[in-house]
């Protein structure tokens, strides 16, 4: 759940929100009727208002709806704008709509059922030809070097530190996706897409895909490292990667069990499977260090550990 400072620090990322003010200036035109899903405390409802939108319908599960409403209330679109305090696939909305805009994101796409929500609102509520923002993600990837981050995130678990043996946890921490905010000097490698997701034709929250990466030199490697390029409208977007601005969302790393030393020229083989599972997407990522055309190492790792699922969600896992 996000806190007011989390809204407030999302307002204040200017790589953001000028994107999202040109993309709904780009889209929104007096007479529009707009849908904000996932509408927090209703930034793009009131500017879809300001930019002459008659009927702005706001969608948000969490109690910070209420002070949504005083927000638009205090400048004037109260009568323009109507919030909805549920989860959108619950909502029934009087007519079709001219814009859908989102931000459901987190620190990749990837995230909570933001794309059964798009899909749902997408095809229930958008007119033909109606715009989506944003219209298009494509999420990234290349080989890290994240030993601060890892040092930082694990010290706990040394054995110096705590004076015991922590394997099991280590083992779960290992496993889990770590949010990161990397520089261009952790890359190991050159960026390769992963994933191209056009909301106008996704069909599943479920993704596969595979690349592989080069080692662009020698040198530790912790793991992989994700971000993601958006185009909110035809070429108005913006990227989180380690290479840009930073934003809000930071980056991702899928760590390996424990850094392995590379040499120039080495390539990482990779698949990923993400399968939605209720409300979180599982991840699977299987890596294949091959060096000088013989495999080198492989390591298979999920987020299965780190879910500490009870037997029940263990069994829907496995089988589903």
């Amino acid at each position: 759940m996000y806190s007011i400072f989390s809204y407030a620090a999302m307002i204040a990322d200017k790589v953001r929100m000028t994107a999202f003010r040109k993309a709904l200036a780009h889209a929104v035109k007096p007479g529009s009727v707009v849908l904000d899903v996932g509408a927090g405390q209703g930034i793009f409802s009131m500017i879809a208002c300001e930019l002459g939108a008659v009927r702005v319908y706001a969608i948000e599960p969490s109690d910070v709806v209420a002070v949504a409403k005083e927000c638009a209330r205090a400048n004037g679109f109260a009568g323009r704008v109507q919030f909805f305090h549920e989860v959108s696939q619950k909502v029934e909305l009087p007519e079709k709509v001219d814009v859908i805009v989102s931000d459901m994101r987190g620190v990749l796409p990837v995230f909570g059922k933001h794309f059964e929500t798009i899909i749902d609102a997408r095809n229930r509520f958008l007119k033909p030809g109606g715009r989506l923002i944003p219209q298009r993600d494509a999420i990234s990837i290349c080989l890290v070097n994240a030993q601060k981050e890892r040092e930082q995130l694990l010290k706990g678990y040394s054995k110096e530190m705590a004076g015991f043996d922590f394997a099991p946890a280590l083992n779960v921490a290992t496993n889990e996706f770590w949010k990161v905010e990397a520089a261009s000097e952790q890359m190991m490698s050159d960026a390769r897409n992963l994933f191209k997701l056009d909301y106008a034709t996704l069909r599943s929250p479920d993704l596969r895909g595979s690349v592989t990466l080069r080692a662009s030199r020698e040198g530790r490697v912790d793991g992989t490292l994700f971000w993601f390029e958006t185009e909110l409208q035809d070429g108005i977007g913006y990227s989180t990667g380690p290479m840009c601005p930073p934003t809000i969302y930071g980056q991702g790393v899928l760590p390996w069990p424990e850094p392995v030393n590379l040499l120039a020229g080495d390539t990482v083989d990779l698949g990923i499977t993400v399968k939605q599972i209720g409300d979180d997407p599982f991840w699977r990522w299987q890596t294949k260090i091959m060096r000088e055309g013989k495999l080198f190492r492989e390591m298979d790792q999920s987020l299965l550990p780190a879910l500490m699922l009870s037997k029940d969600r263990l069994h829907e896992t496995v089988v589903s």
